[in-house]
């Protein structure tokens, strides 16, 4: 997680036979999937927010297909429809 440089990330401290006890101070990810999971699923919250959950436009902006956006939405259990009541971004 330390080389995504994510805020608050710090190197785990050693556990028991030098090997890393798999936790973070500041509850930071502690493993290289689960900072990328976190990275992800902030990613598209961020997008369908901006765009009050119109998928097309947030996949456009991630430059991902909206199939792969849609794979995202499911693993992560993000509904597009609780974004949909917000102010629109304006394209340009």
């Amino acid at each position: 997680p330390g080389d995504l440089d994510l805020p608050g990330t710090a190197d785990p401290e050693p556990g028991p036979e030098g090997r890393e006890t798999g936790s973070s101070p500041a509850g930071e990810p502690s493993t290289l999937k689960a900072a990328r999971d976190e990275l992800e699923r902030r990613m598209v919250l961020g997008a369908l927010l901006r765009y009050s959950g119109n998928v097309s436009a947030a996949a456009q902006e991630l430059d991902i297909s909206r199939p792969s956006l849609h794979d995202l939405m499911n693993r992560h259990r993000i509904d597009p429809e609780d974004f949909r009541s917000m102010g629109r971004k304006k394209k340009g």
